[in-house]
């Protein structure tokens, strides 16, 4: 069973891009897993990076990064599944789907208490 992980920013002028691909490839030179990077709405971001197969999911590294309206792949395929939300309001749900959410941010302490905040709302421990 793949684990799940999300990560968003409460920011525009943050993006989670960089941030998965980093995560994805640490999990992937850590031994043989398998990672699924998924994009956030319906933005290509990852696809001018990879090469893209015939089923539509961009390969680099041994990372599969799979646009969000690609419903074809097999979560049981793979160990990590990172999905990029990018940035969320303070209205959005995350499901207990994810075993770990993560906040793309800049490290500014002064987010510090719009951030506990925003957790205390989705019920999200921190």
């Amino acid at each position: 069973m793949a684990i799940k992980i999300a990560l968003f920013s409460t920011n525009n002028e943050i993006d989670c891009t960089k941030i998965a691909m980093q995560i994805a490839n640490y999990f992937v030179d850590q031994g043989k897993h398998t990672v699924a990077v998924i994009e956030s709405g319906s933005e290509k971001k990852y696809q001018e990076f990879h090469i893209t197969s015939s089923d539509g999911i961009y390969r680099l590294n041994h990372v599969c990064y799979i646009p969000s309206d690609n419903t074809h792949y097999n979560e049981s395929e793979y160990d990590f599944i990172i999905k990029d939300f990018g940035k969320v309001n303070a209205l959005f749900e995350f499901t207990e789907a994810f075993d770990k959410v993560y906040l793309c941010e800049d490290s500014n302490p002064s987010n510090i208490f719009e951030m506990s905040d925003f957790l205390t709302e989705q019920n999200i421990i921190c």
